[in-house]
């Protein structure tokens, strides 16, 4: 985690770039006057993050990958990593490309891209620079290309959000559209890409996932056996429309919120093509073909469960979700949660279950997903009343500001507040701490570099 703390060093200048639409630039004749000390405090403080990386990939203890012997990626290949959002608040997206590099023992093999619209992909170039020094990022934007995919999307009252409807949730599938036009380091070569949404933390190895054997399959992802395609899909309504697919209708779903791609088996098996077509059966449909989702249901009528199956750490989710069913409450009885269990959690039951969610597989898990209302970057000071999560065993060494321990059938839970295990790659309060005054000097001449950067070289990024 000593990546970690490194990258935490930038707090002061967050609110410059993350949320201010302009920037922060000083008066010409100060710009000058500042270039060059700016400059060289930006160039000690990359030097530094990268000989933290390079001690890091060296003293962590080695962890077997869980790969089979025939991946045959090769040692220094780049790992793509892609998120697509056109969200104007950059904080997510800092926050799970952070917490990627600080939980990999390789990411010096990590090329981040992000697609957006073309007027915030300046603003992130910016951003990426003070923010996420020392990591390899691109941005892409392609107006045509994302007008093209709009054009396709039609938004309908049954199938949530509206923000759904965006053309960067359908983005993944058209990853390489976007990519090879403005990419250095995407080719023609390049075998495979990883997606994962932007409302994550990361807490395990990505080239774990990168350098997996998939066996020839077009992609890989998390199954979801808590819900069933009949859930999303209206299997009546297709078949008035589609008469030759075979699909099963009580076949768990897949969660694309981790997601990678072989790039040639998914070319070949033409399944963008196939997603475009059942977008137009919807579109088509007189009846609501698909409910509860825009992106996912055509994803997975298209696989078809033709994807290769990631372990299920891989998508602990329902982190950012205000309440629990009564069907999940009985699951967390089924655990041995009593009343006065949940309530020492703050957690109260009412006649059709329980708020705020109990999250319980964040202990072992490798990837938090933060799906829900309850973003943890959008949540007043004030609110207490939030999801509460089993302490994850790679952050036990942080100080929480709430911590509350149950013990259940001779077993002790630490419990924490979800959203501040997200504020931990994000804010420098929690991870310093319980650190020494040598450390919080050491945090303090970073955060001044940072606030110089954002305050006289934006211009010139």
């Amino acid at each position: 985690m000593q990546l970690l703390r490194a990258f935490m060093g930038y707090k002061q200048a967050e609110e410059c770039l993350l949320r201010c639409p302009h920037g922060c630039l000083p008066a010409d004749g100060d710009l000058m006057r500042w270039r060059w000390p700016a400059c060289a405090l930006t160039i000690v403080t990359a030097v530094s993050l990268w000989l933290t990386a390079s001690q890091l990939h060296v003293s962590q203890s080695a962890v077997p990958l869980d790969q089979d012997s025939s991946s045959s990626s090769a040692p220094d290949e780049f790992i793509h990593l892609c998120i697509c959002s056109d969200d104007s608040d950059f904080r997510p997206a800092v926050v799970a490309i952070r917490s990627a590099v600080a939980s990999s023992r390789q990411a010096h093999r990590f090329v981040f891209h992000l697609v957006t619209t073309p007027e915030l992909s300046v603003r992130f170039s910016r951003a990426a620079k003070l923010q996420l020094p020392g990591v390899r990022i691109e941005v892409h934007a392609d107006e045509e290309i994302q007008s093209a995919i709009q054009s396709r999307i039609e938004f309908r009252d049954t199938a949530g959000r509206k923000g759904l409807a965006s053309a960067f949730n359908f983005a993944p599938f058209y990853l390489p559209l976007f990519l090879t036009p403005s990419s250095e380091t995407f080719t023609s070569q390049t075998r495979r890409l990883i997606y994962f949404d932007a409302d994550i933390v990361l807490l395990g190895d990505l080239a774990e996932v990168f350098d997996m054997d998939m066996e020839g399959k077009p992609c890989a992802a998390v199954p979801y056996c808590n819900q069933k395609m009949q859930k999303y899909v209206n299997f009546n309504v297709l078949k008035t429309l589609v008469t030759s697919e075979t699909i099963d209708p009580s076949s768990c779903i897949a969660n694309r919120g981790l997601l990678l791609i072989d790039v040639k088996a998914w070319a070949d098996l033409k399944l963008t093509e196939s997603i475009e077509f059942w977008l137009e059966q919807y579109r088509k449909a007189d009846g609501e073909l698909w409910v509860g989702g825009m992106s996912q249901p055509p994803w997975l009528l298209a696989i078809n469960g033709n994807y290769m199956q990631l372990n299920a750490d891989w998508n602990c989710n329902s982190l950012g979700r205000h309440s629990m069913g009564n069907l999940e409450v009985a699951q967390l009885h089924s655990l041995g949660f009593e009343e006065d269990h949940l309530t020492s959690l703050r957690v109260e039951t009412t006649s059709w279950g329980v708020v705020p969610y109990v999250v319980t597989c964040s202990n072992s898990a490798k990837l938090l997903h933060y799906n829900g209302a309850m973003k943890p970057w959008l949540l007043d000071s004030d609110t207490v009343q939030v999801p509460v999560c089993t302490m994850p065993q790679a952050l036990s060494e942080y100080h929480f500001n709430w911590v509350q321990e149950v013990e259940i059938l001779g077993v002790t839970y630490t419990f924490v507040t979800c959203s501040e295990i997200w504020s931990l790659f994000l804010a420098d309060d929690l991870l310093y701490s319980r650190q020494t005054e040598t450390d919080r000097r050491t945090h303090s001449a970073r955060a001044a570099a940072s606030a110089t950067c954002c305050e006289y070289l934006l211009d010139g990024f």
